[in-house]
């Protein structure tokens, strides 16, 4: 019901409806505290929307009388703690941003003390802390090679379940054939036993993911992925549309962005049409234009070009195929 009632709110702006299952909830469930700080939040932002302002006030006061320090109250009532909080969004954010700069330069202990630094800097909880955990991986797995890389893969997936970067991890641990995340390949006997992915497959009724492949040496990645965020956030709101990015092989001047789910082909192919022409899908302007491909792809297929770790004979399979 939690859930319910934030999304409500957050992904289609139903301010009655959210408030009306948040306080569903409490009266349902009032001796359930786990969401209670939270649930007064969005009660109080709800009947604010509304114009209601006397249940507007009655949340704001229970936040203040229960939790008079915590950030939600905080928020609501400190204009100078809202600017702080920025500040230190724009703070970490830049601190991930310089991580990854040097693991994109190869200074892979220099980028993994960074990440280990993270949560005393900035709390356990921060919200990049998925970002740090995966790049942190990534760094083990450049410097003590693939045991250690798949055990904090492993950990990526265990402590973050839900994140973008545990669906990465996941990726990246099949390709290695982690323990755990094998994956069955067909066997080639005609080439040395050696296993073969190459062989797409038309399935035009399968999911399908889009693929955003940039490159370049100077792609701010995250500027790029917070465009196609609110791209979606504006004209796919209520799709639920989910983006992660990776490299394939060791190529990190060549990143991959990658949009989950569409349906089908079709549905896909209609995402392609509507972005392929637009710069800001990517946040393109005069002065910053990327060297980019879009391709749509089933997730069997999918797996195939991670395998392969290139997009080489899936080029040419998408554009025979696809656009023909």
């Amino acid at each position: 019901m939690f859930k319910l009632g934030t999304l409500f709110r957050d992904r289609i702006q139903n301010f009655n409806r959210s408030a009306k299952t948040l306080e569903e909830l409490q009266t349902r469930y009032p001796d359930n505290d786990k969401h209670e700080i939270e649930t007064w939040y969005y009660c109080h932002l709800d009947f604010r929307d509304l114009n209601n302002t006397d249940r507007a006030n009655f949340y704001l006061e229970k936040l203040k009388n229960k939790y008079p320090n915590s950030p939600y109250a905080r928020a609501l009532t400190d204009p100078n703690f809202l600017n702080a909080t920025k500040e230190r969004e724009r703070e970490l954010n830049a601190y991930y941003e310089q991580a990854f700069n040097l693991f994109q330069k190869s200074q892979y202990k220099d980028a993994f003390d960074r990440c280990e630094e993270a949560p005393k800097k900035y709390g356990s909880t921060n919200a990049l802390m998925p970002k740090f955990a995966l790049l942190g991986a990534l760094c083990v797995g450049n410097l003590e090679g693939n045991e250690a890389y798949c055990k904090a893969l492993s950990e990526v997936i265990a402590r973050y379940p839900e994140s973008a970067e545990a669906t990465r991890a996941k990726e990246i641990a099949r390709l290695l054939a982690c323990k755990g995340f094998e994956v069955d390949v067909v066997k080639d006997k005609t080439n040395g036993g050696l296993p073969i992915d190459n062989e797409f497959t038309l399935e035009d009724d399968k999911l399908h993911y889009f693929l955003v492949v940039l490159r370049g040496s100077d792609i701010r990645l995250d500027d790029v992925k917070n465009s196609v965020s609110d791209y979606n956030r504006e004209n796919h709101r209520l799709d639920q549309l989910r983006i992660s990015n990776i490299f394939l092989g060791t190529d990190t001047n060549t990143p991959i962005i990658v949009i989950r789910k569409f349906d089908n082909r079709n549905k896909a192919m209609m995402y392609y049409n509507e972005v392929k022409g637009k710069n800001d899908f990517l946040g393109e302007t005069d002065k910053r234009q990327y060297t980019k491909e879009y391709f749509a792809v089933t997730q069997e297929n999918y797996r195939r070009i991670l395998k392969n770790r290139t997009l080489d004979g899936y080029r040419e399979f998408f554009e025979g195929t696809y656009l023909k």
